[in-house]
């Protein structure tokens, strides 16, 4: 009989080929995956210059982190020179992973405003550069990444400009509603989820209209949830597992999908796959039918 643990596990990790709904958050290929941290390293320059860097381990909402309401993505960064950067993101006007134009604050689909560490308020306008984000994250929890290139920004008081870019590594602190999501990554090569059965070949999935696409969402966030809890943070594999396990109860997970999830996983062990989600390869490779019949 199948280790009910190892089966679940391979589950948790095999959800991340799910597109638009992934793991912590979709993501297109060659992108960074997220570390669990918030993290800036960016760089203003122009009529001020400061460095904009710091690390915070957890997420605070206005402060440090992202944030996800009704198809809006906020971020917000705060530097340890006390620079605070805040970029708004409408994800139905603009669905992401991309790499987005920034504009005019309330006008354009998307906009970044700053304040430096001498109050100076500063915004974005019409061609003011762009923001790329790798990952459409798709729970309370999920991490994303992504890159200020040449965004240009003006003094609300003198009209001086400054530029910023940089990179940074955030955590979303509050969750409502959901994102616009697209499968495509950044460098609009198709995501490719799994592969042939026997030939290795495309495995495809467009959309996600399986038995367990209405409960991706709440798994992750209830996975990830018992992964950085007292239990499992400290080594109680037993009282872990079992939060893990006790996820599809808590997501009211419907018979059909857990047919679906034991098979898919089941196949995953058959072919001696990898279940803690650092390579996923051999599971797309000879997993494909179960991966579409599931997802």
């Amino acid at each position: 009989m199948q280790n009910l643990v190892t089966r679940t596990l391979a589950v948790s990790a095999l959800l991340c080929l799910v597109p638009l709904t992934a793991c912590e958050s979709s993501s297109g290929n060659g992108t960074t995956t997220p570390k669990q941290t918030n993290s800036v390293d960016a760089t203003v320059s122009g009529s001020a210059s400061a460095q904009v860097q710091n690390e915070q381990a957890n997420p605070a909402p206005n402060v440090f982190g992202a944030g996800v309401a009704g198809g809006t993505l906020s971020l917000w960064i705060t530097g340890q020179d006390g620079t605070f950067v805040t970029v708004i993101v409408d994800t139905e006007a603009t669905p992401i992973p991309a790499t987005v134009t920034v504009g005019e604050p309330t006008v354009a689909t998307a906009w970044v405003t700053m304040s430096s560490s001498t109050a100076m308020i500063y915004n974005t306008f019409d061609g003011s550069g762009t923001i790329t984000i790798n990952q459409c994250p798709a729970a309370n929890g999920a991490g994303l990444t992504g890159t200020f290139n040449n965004v240009k920004l003006k003094s609300e008081l003198d009209g001086s400009e400054v530029t910023l870019d940089g990179s940074f590594n955030l955590l979303v602190g509050a969750y409502a509603g959901g994102l616009t999501c697209k499968s495509e990554p950044v460098n609009n090569e198709p995501d490719v989820i799994g592969g042939d059965d026997s030939t290795g070949g495309s495995c495809t999935q467009e959309t996600c209209d399986g038995p367990c696409c209405p409960y991706v969402a709440c798994q992750t966030q209830c996975a990830f949830a018992c992964v950085t809890s007292p239990d499992c943070m400290g080594g109680d594999g037993v009282a872990c597992n079992a939060c893990v396990l006790g996820c599809w109860d808590e997501c009211d997970a419907s018979a059909a999908c857990i047919s679906a999830i034991d098979a898919l996983a089941s196949c995953a062990e058959t072919h001696g796959c990898d279940t803690s989600g650092e390579d996923t390869t051999c599971a797309e490779t000879h997993c494909c039918s179960e991966l579409q019949a599931a997802y």
